[in-house]
């Protein structure tokens, strides 16, 4: 399916998330997520996205031992075609495409049920795309598991 996003970070990157989690959300005009964000270290949100904190000098995770360094580079004789790259590519494009499109026709003069519909429909979109990293649990699962 899609490459996932690397959880191991250096505390710089991950403040640099954590900058971006407030301020799209504050874009969105969901203040009190912009609020809960701005009011975290960078430690308390890397703890609670489940990331793991790297040295930059090593690029090894501080937590575990990183097998990083015995990859293979990219190179001339990679498996990967440039057609499948081009294929992911746009598969990727299209993702990005789909969670978009809700999230684009809402404005202003939106509901906060719109705005809410719109996000959740985002949510779902992303968490199909990667249910791993992207958890996702809308109200009537939750509604119907805790029945």
């Amino acid at each position: 399916m899609g490459k996932t996003k690397n959880k191991n970070v250096t505390r710089e990157q991950a403040a640099k998330r954590l900058e971006r989690a407030v301020s799209g959300s504050r874009q969105l005009g969901l203040d009190a997520v912009a609020d809960g964000y701005a009011a975290m270290s960078v430690d308390d949100y890397i703890s609670k996205k489940g990331l793991t904190l790297i040295n930059p000098a090593t690029a090894e995770p501080k937590s575990k031992n990183s097998d990083r360094r015995n990859k293979a580079m990219a190179n001339e004789s990679s498996s990967v075609t440039k057609s499948e790259l081009e294929q992911e590519n746009a598969d990727q494009y299209s993702t990005i495409s789909d969670v978009w499109s809700p999230l684009a026709d809402v404005d202003e003069s939106s509901t906060k049920q719109q705005l809410l519909d719109a996000i959740e429909e985002a949510c779902q979109i992303i968490h199909e795309f990667d249910p791993e990293e992207f958890q996702f649990e809308d109200d009537e699962q939750e509604e119907s598991e805790a029945a």
